[in-house]
Formats: C-alpha cells, structure tokens, sequence
C-alpha cells in the first residue's frame, strides 16, 4: 500500500513498523505512512496526483508542505556554519592545503572570518562589510585577531557609490537588490549609500597577488564581486570561491546556470556544499530550484583538494 492512514486511536501494526524505510508525517490527529522508496515512477506519479486532485483539503496541503520541508533538508538548506557543511569545508581544507589570503566579502558581523582564522591559522583574512553599523559589529568582534584585516567597504565589478537596503533587525538580510527584504523576507529596510571598488583595484592597492580562498556572501551581488575579479580570475589566480545562491537570484536575473556559465570556461570545478562534502556535478536544469544556499568551485588544477572535497 502505497499511503496508509491512521485516524486515533487506530495504531500501526508491528509489521508495517518494522517495514523500512518508511516516512512518518504527523498531521494533527492523522499519521500518514508513505513508502518513501517508491522505485516504481507511475507510484511516484499516483501520489503526486493524488496531492494534485486534493489540494483544496487540508490533509494534502499539509502532507504536501511536509514532503516540501523535508526536501528542502535533503537539498541542505540551512545557514548554520556548523550544520550546513560550512565549517567542514574550512576543516577538510585546512587538512589538504594551508591557505595565506582569504577573503570574505559580505563579513557581517565576522563570524565566519573567526571560523576561517581558526581552521586557517597561517592566513591573512580580509573581511568586506559594506553597512556601516554592521561594520562596527565586524569591528568588536575582530579587534583581537591581528590576522583579520577588516575593511568598511564593498567589493563590486567597479568603484563608485551605491544603493545599500538594510535591514535593522537583521543584518544578515542587507542587500543591494531593492524591495527584496520586504517583498521575500518580510522586512523594512532603509536606504543608505556605501562605496564600492573593484577586487582587483583592491588587491592591487594592496600587493596581493593571488587570493586562496575568496568567500562570497553579499545577498544578490555575488555576480557583480565575482566580476571585480576578472583579472586574478583569468590568471587562474583564486583557487577556490565559496558564493551564495538563492531566491534572491530571481530578481538579479543571474541564475545558478550563469555561474557555471562564467566561472566553468575559467576552469572551475562547481559543486553544491552539503554537510560532509561537496558534490561536484555539471548543470542541470533541474538544479535551478534556489535552494542554495552555497556552491563551491575550485580551479580544476587543485585535483587533490577536488577529490578530498568529493
């Protein structure tokens, strides 16, 4: 039987406990059993018509958005550094190469910097926060670290000035894409202009000349940091980049495919992180589901790292 129902007091049987796997959903007093191993593609389709033709009864939508949730578990999406394969990532490539430039643009308030100076203690960490209260959060929490080089400014594909959408509840939400915070998120924000310069305008100022790992979480504005750095990219001069990818790509109109799209030709391997690895795989379409929340590309040079990070 494909879906089982349980009304109370109704219990299920000892046998169908024992069958595995079996996925439990609990909607209010109704427990519904799906056989989640479903070989079968036409039971696969039974079910999501049977959703389909139920929709209006609260039974399916229920079932429906806790099928949703779980998927959305099984597709890693968390922001939890220690949860969503954030902090592995920095452990596994402390343990194959020992980076000495990092940056993290979209520092907020440098928590992910401390992570980074913690697993890569030989590295110079430069951390980019764009809002300028946020920045003073950056300024606190780095003030003892000697090696985090903190810095009140954006990094983009030019120099200039910019819109900045701050969110004061949540300085995690800011961003450059307008109405984003309060049409997603739910959040008013205020205006306020921010300087911006170019990646490699910056490491050039500052004698860098290679970055080892370039973090990228600037809500919406990866594309346009990525782009900052054309030259060190085109030298092969980055070697890994982490950047986010979400809904908010719906507004930019630069999708998971246009990623792959500039950064593959580079010689980049992309890959999504997951807790305890990254899965290296070429576009598909149906990867475009905005889940995110981050990819991963390292230069296809660095096979060891590839295949200690697989």
């Amino acid at each position: 039987m494909l879906i089982h129902v349980c009304m109370p007091p109704i219990t299920p049987s000892k046998q169908f406990l024992e069958y595995s796997p079996i996925l439990f959903l609990a909607l209010n007093s109704s427990i519904i059993f799906i056989d989640v191993t479903l070989q079968d593609r036409n039971m696969r389709r039974q079910i999501g018509r049977l959703l389909c033709q139920n929709r209006k009864y609260s039974w399916a939508q229920k079932l429906a958005y806790g099928i949703e949730r779980i998927y959305k578990g099984y597709e890693n999406l968390d922001y939890n550094f220690y949860k969503n394969g954030e902090a592995h990532l920095l452990s596994c490539i402390s343990k194959n190469m020992q980076p000495k430039i990092v940056f993290d643009v979209g520092a907020n308030n440098g928590e992910w910097a401390l992570l980074a100076q913690k697993y890569f203690t030989e590295a110079q960490v430069y951390a980019f926060e764009i809002v300028p209260k946020t920045f003073q959060e950056l300024e606190a929490s780095c003030s003892n670290e000697p090696k985090i080089n903190i810095h009140n400014v954006g990094l983009s594909d030019t120099e200039g000035e910019i819109s900045v959408f701050c969110s004061p509840g949540s300085s995690g939400l800011s961003t450059c894409v307008m109405d984003f915070s309060e049409d997603f998120h739910g959040q008013e924000t205020e205006e306020i202009k921010a300087k911006v310069i170019a990646g490699d305008s910056f490491c050039t100022q500052n004698n860098i000349a290679s970055i080892d790992f370039l973090k990228i979480d600037v809500e919406g504005f990866e594309h346009k940091t990525l782009k900052g750095f054309e030259q060190l990219l085109t030298k092969n001069n980055i070697k890994v980049i982490q950047f986010e990818y979400g809904f908010i790509n719906v507004e930019t109109h630069f999708l998971l495919k246009d990623f792959y799209s500039y950064l593959e030709p580079l010689g980049y391997k992309i890959g999504k992180v997951y807790p305890d690895h990254i899965a290296f795989k070429d576009y598909e379409y149906t990867d475009e589901n905005f889940y995110g929340p981050n990819y991963l590309a390292v230069h296809s040079s660095e096979k060891e790292l590839i295949k200690a990070l697989s």
